[in-house]
């Protein structure tokens, strides 16, 4: 489900640019979703976190579930989960 605070991180595109790492914004009704579906059930559905290698086509670093809290949580669970399977 769509939160208000879900959706002020989905829309924070400085945020997102600002990671550092190229990104992608999937909605259940975008066709794209099939691509990720796997990792998405994994996840327990939506809203998640897939993070994969840029540089190795399908290769998932990790699927998390994104629960809905605080932006500012919100954008730290991100960060630190990136940071956590990067590096970087």
């Amino acid at each position: 489900m769509r939160t208000p605070q879900l959706a002020a991180l989905l829309s924070d595109v400085p945020f997102w640019r600002g990671l550092g790492h190229k990104y992608q914004m999937v909605d259940k009704q975008n066709e794209k979703a099939a691509v990720f579906k796997a990792q998405i059930d994994k996840a327990g559905g939506l809203p998640c976190l897939v993070v994969m290698d840029a540089d190795v086509p399908g290769k998932v670093l990790g699927t998390y579930p994104v629960k809905s809290d605080t932006p500012a949580n919100m954008r730290k669970f991100v960060t630190d989960t990136i940071a956590k399977l990067t590096g970087k």
